[in-house]
């Protein structure tokens, strides 16, 4: 009997674990689009839940799941992981000249080639677990950072983003957003595509007939250029002309003899040329390249899908109409779309939002995919104000192959035409906010609010009130470049409009005699929309920021705000980056910025950072402020070598004993050499600095430089 009941015993238990991987096995052999189906369905991504909690009710449901079993966490918790090219799972267009690092043994996910800087095809091979976490990922910092991230992470060697340890590290890193980094290649990349795009962009332009004539006219005329900015040929570069290089030796003779006798054309003929130019700039973007145009202060920039739309601003190009430059985040390239409609006349700041209006709205677009941006307000410098009831709108193409301007004419209770205000959307994007400003028409304590109806495109100016309980110190006063932003209120679950900094708009703040102590500090005022009561949030004396304004504000996550720079009550340009909790409305510890972005946040003031792409800005010069060219990514999270770096560390260190500590020995000291070696080591340790980490740049980079410039020579001498 004995042996009987133990026998029993050992099959009960031997049919356990029968069962327990049999149902581990059957996890395993389940499709795995059935499998990610199921699991897409637990982490379902809907609006209401990324306002809410950002994201993290998804990265919360996939670590329950992977307590479930061993099987589900060897899927989304992997130590190794190995990422298989599907191929013949793709559609057939896109196995056409299908470039992918998966299969091959190229170990980056970029390559070169004559027109610059191509990204390979292999975001279509996510591994289960990657694809799982990408999602959570997508619902936490948005479909544009992630993609940022996959194309920044393409620089780094021997790193899969097709990987859940990828994505799971990131939707980690996002969520405590504690440390971040300056991407060392993503300004490379887009400097030399904007290169390519200027090369092609004047040949194009050099290659009409019309144009080249209209050219020839203006440059043998002894009259002064005209005033519309034509493709003349200091805009271009390195190219040239075909009035210089494509004529033949006689032709050639005769435009020599032609300049040299510098004959006057006639007045018909000159109006003649500048009709033609100012007839066809337009459909060719700009006149001028992006040399002159990236370079730009005062401008706005907005996330949609899969670019960077930036819109307005002064640059030195001086153009008088409001240009459009477009980044496409997948391939970090600059584009210059076709442009429809008449563009409004030359501002900067302006706001510019993305709304999404109802089919009943005029400003619904005409193809549904795509994006529409309602621009409001500005100046051009020049006494000249904007807004009041006009409002204009620019219609993205879902590509990004052409933009359409038009102009609204509104009505109600507008507000006078101002710049350096603020604007939100609100109620689901379908109303547009705004608030404070200056201008010749505003008034000095405006504290009013104004409520655009999309769908009507009526005003409403609606008063705001302090708080009752609190007095008058929740309400705050008028101001103009404050930062603002909307936030579901975590008590009552209502949108709310959250200000702070700024300085007051009064007129003798200009006076330089006068001391400027009219700089509003950052604690964040909270505006119930329901009710229009402020209130004042409390903070800690520790954490408490520096009072700024002209900062660059970046919604990270859906609770976290990130500013960066801004300029001080004493007209200093910061340059440090804080945190701001949307949740807690209270200033955070600052995270630890790793790297050297390409031009230093010092001394520049005026940048935008939508997207994390910091772009532009100004700086002081001898003579005086000037825009600069700044084309930054700033990355979620530490470098990839620094993160496998502490990895070996730490599994270094659990597996080696504990070895006696060596004892001291004196350094040997260390040769002077020349005097131009010591101030080399000196401006090397001024740029680097001391006791901070900063990224070696990757040596890689220059040989791919190095190719670049021969490719593109050949390119150009076989053309």
């Amino acid at each position: 009997m004995l042996r009987v009941s133990s026998r029993t015993k050992m099959k009960k238990g031997e049919d356990k674990k029968m069962k327990g991987e049999s149902k581990e096995e059957h996890l395993t052999k389940l499709p795995r689009s059935l499998l990610c189906l199921i699991f897409e369905a637990a982490i379902e991504d809907t609006k209401e839940r990324r306002k809410k909690d950002g994201g993290r009710q998804a990265v919360r449901t996939l670590a329950s799941l992977a307590c479930t079993c061993r099987t589900l966490r060897d899927i989304l918790f992997p130590e190794t992981e190995k990422v298989v090219c599907d191929f013949h799972g793709l559609e057939c267009h896109r196995q056409e000249g299908h470039h992918c690092h998966l299969n091959s043994d190229y170990p980056h996910s970029w390559y070169f080639d004559v027109e610059g800087y191509v990204c390979t095809d292999d975001m279509h091979s996510l591994t289960l677990g990657g694809k799982l976490w990408y999602l959570a990922c997508k619902q936490m910092i948005g479909y544009g950072s992630c993609k940022l991230h996959a194309v920044c992470g393409a620089f780094t060697d021997d790193l899969c983003r097709e990987n859940a340890i990828f994505w799971r590290n990131l939707c980690r890193d996002a969520a405590e957003l504690r440390i971040m980094h300056w991407s060392k290649g993503a300004n490379l990349v887009l400097k030399h595509n904007a290169k390519i795009e200027d090369d092609i962009m004047s040949r194009r332009m050099i290659a009409d007939p019309e144009i080249v004539r209209a050219q020839k006219l203006l440059n043998i005329s002894q009259t002064p250029r005209c005033t519309i900015p034509a493709p003349c040929k200091p805009c271009f570069s390195n190219a040239m002309l075909p009035l210089d290089s494509g004529l033949s030796p006689s032709n050639s003779r005769e435009a020599e003899g032609s300049s040299s006798s510098r004959r006057n054309i006639t007045a018909e003929e000159r109006a003649e040329a500048e009709k033609v130019l100012s007839s066809k700039w337009r459909n060719l973007a700009s006149t001028f390249l992006l040399d002159k145009r990236l370079p730009r202060s005062g401008h706005c920039s907005v996330s949609v899908g899969e670019f960077i739309v930036i819109v307005g601003g002064f640059c030195p190009a001086n153009l008088p109409i409001v240009d459009v430059i477009l980044i496409h985040i997948g391939t970090l390239t600059i584009k210059c779309p076709e442009v429809y409609g008449n563009p409004p006349p030359k501002r900067f700041r302006q706001t510019l939002n993305h709304v999404e209006p109802s089919s009943l709205s005029p400003l619904f677009p005409e193809k549904e995919e795509d994006h529409v941006l309602v621009m409001y307000g500005g100046w051009d410098a020049l006494g000249c104000e904007y807004g009041g009831k006009e409002i204009n709108t620019l219609t993205v193409a879902a590509n990004g192959d052409y933009v359409h301007w038009k102009t609204f004419s509104t009505s109600g209770q507008a507000p006078s035409p101002r710049y350096n205000h603020s604007a939100d959307t609100i109620k689901r994007k379908e109303s547009l906010f705004v608030y404070g400003g200056e201008g010749e028409q505003v008034e000095a304590n405006d504290t009013c609010s104004y409520f655009l109806n999309l769908n009507s495109l009526l005003w409403r100016r609606v008063p705001t009130f302090a708080n009752f309980k609190r007095g008058r110190k929740s309400h705050p006063s008028a101001r103009c470049l404050h930062v603002s932003t909307v936030r579901l209120n975590p008590k009552s679950g209502l949108e709310e409009v959250i200000i702070f900094g700024g300085l007051s708009p009064a007129k003798d703040r200009f006076d330089t005699r006068q001391k400027n102590n009219n700089v509003f500090d950052m604690t964040p005022y909270s505006l119930d929309l329901d009710t229009m009561q402020w209130t004042q949030s409390s903070q800690d004396d520790v954490l408490k920021t520096k009072s700024r304004h002209r900062a660059a504000p970046v919604k990270v996550t859906a609770n976290r705000m990130l500013l960066v720079g801004g300029v001080t009550e004493a007209g200093l340009f910061l340059d440090d980056i804080v945190q701001l909790n949307l949740s807690t409305l209270k200033w955070e510890e600052p995270p630890l910025v790793l790297g050297q972005p390409s031009h230093g946040l010092r001394h520049i003031a005026g940048c935008s950072a939508d997207g994390l792409f910091i772009f532009g800005g100004t700086t002081t010069t001898i003579f005086g402020v000037t825009p600069v060219t700044k084309l930054d990514v700033l990355q979620i999270g530490p470098p990839h070598e620094l993160e496998n770096k502490l990895m070996e560390e730490s599994k270094s260190a659990a597996s080696t004993p504990n070895a006696p500590i060596p004892s001291p020995r004196p350094t040997p000291k260390k040769q002077r050499g020349s005097l131009a070696d010591i101030i080399n080591d000196f401006v090397a340790m001024v740029k680097l600095g001391r006791g901070k980490y900063l990224e070696k740049f990757n040596i890689r980079q220059h040989q791919v430089l190095a190719r670049h410039r021969a490719s593109r020579t050949q390119w150009f001498n076989n053309t």
